[in-house]
């Protein structure tokens, strides 16, 4: 008698966290674990996108520093073969572009300038250029992807 009133409540407590969600949190005592997205690692930090910013945390664990937090939704954090620098995405003004900021923070500069978007794949060897993703488009209305470099001058990056 006592394992089927026990079963009667528990079924009735779960039929309540079902229809109302709020509850369900509390009885669950589920946590708000949105997703980290787009990892990059370097020799001694790891860069990873969580609610649209960029955060960087020590390679060997530790707490995560959020590294950037305007507006817009950064994407694709890289660092530069020495770790110095992140290239990014962003679209800060109505397209995305490909930024560069120290990895120690900073104001981003921004490295494209063309209508179409541009997604960052990574770094040069030297250290000295973003290549980058975009799609170029056609007098027909189709568009084609393409690779390009940037190249840079680590002295143009605010510090």
């Amino acid at each position: 008698m006592k394992t089927k009133v026990f079963l009667l409540i528990t079924a009735f407590a779960c039929s309540l966290a079902t229809l109302f969600p709020v509850f369900a949190d509390t009885i669950s005592g589920a946590i708000d674990a949105r997703m980290m997205r787009y990892p990059d690692v370097s020799a001694t930090q790891i860069a990873f996108v969580y609610a649209g910013d960029i955060w960087i945390a020590p390679k060997t664990g530790g707490t995560a520093v959020r590294l950037s937090s305007p507006r817009g939704e950064e994407m694709f954090p890289r660092f530069s073969p020495d770790g110095s620098l992140l290239a990014f995405s962003d679209n800060y003004d109505g397209n995305i572009d490909v930024y560069v900021v120290p990895a120690g923070g900073g104001l981003p500069k921004r490295l494209t300038h063309h209508g179409a978007p541009d997604r960052v794949l990574g770094g040069y060897p030297d250290g000295q250029a973003i290549l980058f993703g975009t799609t170029i488009p056609r007098a027909n209305g189709s568009s084609r992807a393409m690779a390009s470099i940037r190249r840079f001058k680590s002295s143009m990056i605010p510090g």
